[in-house]
């Protein structure tokens, strides 16, 4: 459909994977976490599905095709210390990259779902700073 935007699609197509990817490493984490974190990354965690499913409409939208990605192999962190380092920085990576996929959205309502995804991606690195602190 928007073959004309194959950069776009390509950096949508990583986005999923990426949250798939952040899905199952929140996973592991929370096995690892004190009592006290467990909700918080929990919550983390379920964001990752909603953005997963915001992207995974983008991309079915602007290529007219549905793709599922496939869950990815992760290797879990030393130590939950570790664990919340990975993640801080993995945050910090998508805000980077979703910026670009914000820039380049054709649409409106693609320009408000990046907003969320975007503002939320900003807030799991708060969070995760926050426990990495007190880890």
């Amino acid at each position: 459909m928007y073959a004309d935007k194959p950069d776009l699609v390509r950096r949508i197509r990583e986005a999923m994977a990426a949250e798939q990817h952040d899905a199952a490493f929140y996973a592991m984490l929370v096995d690892m976490a004190p009592a006290e974190d467990k909700d918080i990354i929990k919550h983390i965690r379920e964001d990752e599905f909603k953005h997963y499913k915001m992207f995974s409409d983008m991309y079915t939208y602007l290529t007219g095709s549905y793709i599922n990605v496939p869950e990815p192999d992760v290797s879990p962190p030393k130590n939950y210390k570790e664990g919340l380092a990975s993640a801080i920085m993995g945050e910090t990576s998508a805000v980077e990259e979703y910026r670009i996929i914000l820039i380049e959205a054709p649409f409106w309502y693609m320009k408000d779902w990046l907003y969320i995804i975007v503002t939320d991606e900003q807030k799991h690195a708060d969070r995760y700073n926050m426990l990495y602190s007190r880890a």
